[in-house]
């Protein structure tokens, strides 16, 4: 096994889901610049002490209605309990966004003591998600596999009704073949007969600074997400059975910029990078992470939206992808991928990081 130690720096903003929500008519407020998250407890002690405003408290959050509620946080507090809103206050964060739309915050994973921290397991999935996509360009078995693939797709009728589980069970053994090809990337007999495995540990923490609130658009869909900003530094360990770094390097800078190259305009402050870490130094290696990529980064598509393009099978891919998202109109290869969310102020795409082995 080869250990590295890793420093991770963000370029754009990162966002790792816990599963919780934070609802604007209940645990935050926004006031110049930044999100107030208000502290349950005193605000519940308070309450208990008045049955009336509890009832207009509970009213007032039960018969919300999204953006048309008439709920707000903030006044009730200062106007109705007459306090400070500040002595509410748990803790505050930057805030960039819409602040008039009145939507939920998707919180970060953070560990016991409420620290954010990235999963090891999520940096794991982003980087098997790059090597296998090398294979799948490079290797004579990933062509073959994508053969496979679109023979079995050629054969599914897509005049009928077709939805997405029953897609998976005409496809079932090449999916079975990509999931083993996963493992092998992640995994190799030792000369002692032993099973290696790539190995990520968890980041270090990282300081609650460092996480922002930012609002994000895909078309017209807006969400509101707990990110780390640009410039936050974390570490961690990788471990790999196969890989010497200049190798690991070139094929997740590869992934990197493939995956750009077609969107220079929309994504061109991280292109720049990308495109010189390519072409110059794999020392610096780039990969997207977290939360807002969309399916085409989550998955062999990029892959299999190349074949399509290079063997005449636009058309059929076209089909695989209206299955796979029936709710996107006008679907096509040629707007695709659709996906991605950017920044709500300066366009910036979601969840690019930057590698360097620390001596």
């Amino acid at each position: 096994m080869i250990t590295y130690k890793i420093k991770a720096t963000v370029v754009t903003p990162i966002s790792i889901g816990d599963g919780s929500q934070y609802s604007p008519y209940k645990d935050y407020f926004i006031y110049k610049g930044r999100v107030y998250y208000v502290d349950e407890q005193k605000i519940g002690e308070l309450l208990a002490k008045d049955h009336q405003l509890m009832t207009e408290y509970v009213e007032g959050v039960a018969n919300m209605e999204g953006n048309r509620s008439r709920f707000d946080l903030k006044d009730f507090i200062q106007n109705r309990l007459q306090m400070d809103a500040e002595f509410l206050n748990r803790k505050e964060l930057d805030f960039y966004g819409n602040a008039l739309s009145k939507l939920p915050i998707n919180g970060f994973v953070k560990n016991p003591n409420g620290y954010p921290y990235i999963p090891g397991s999520s940096i794991k999935g982003a980087i098997k998600t790059a090597l296998i996509y090398t294979d799948l360009e490079k290797a004579s078995a990933g062509e073959k596999w994508k053969e496979d693939f679109f023979r079995t797709l050629s054969r599914i009728d897509f005049n009928r009704s077709v939805n997405e589980r029953f897609l998976q069970g005409r496809l079932k053994k090449q999916l079975d073949e990509l999931e083993f090809m996963l493992k092998r990337k992640a995994e190799e007999k030792s000369k002692s007969g032993f099973i290696e495995r790539l190995a990520i540990s968890d980041s270090s923490i990282i300081d609650k600074n460092q996480l922002q609130i930012i609002d994000l658009k895909r078309t017209q869909i807006p969400v509101r997400q707990e990110a780390l900003k640009v410039n936050t530094n974390f570490y961690f360990t990788f471990s790999s059975p196969n890989e010497e770094w200049e190798s690991f390097g070139e094929k997740l800078n590869r992934f990197a910029f493939n995956n750009l190259s077609d969107y220079e305009d929309n994504r061109k402050e991280v292109f720049s990078q990308v495109d010189n870490a390519f072409n110059n130094n794999h020392g610096e290696v780039f990969l997207p992470l977290g939360f807002g990529k969309g399916i085409y980064l989550n998955s062999i598509l990029m892959s299999l939206k190349d074949y399509a393009y290079d063997n005449e099978s636009i058309r059929l891919f076209e089909n695989y992808l209206k299955v796979l998202s029936p709710r996107t109109k006008k679907m096509n290869i040629y707007s695709f991928p659709n996906t991605f969310f950017k920044t709500y102020q300066d366009n910036l795409p979601l969840g690019w990081i930057k590698l360097e082995k620390i001596d």
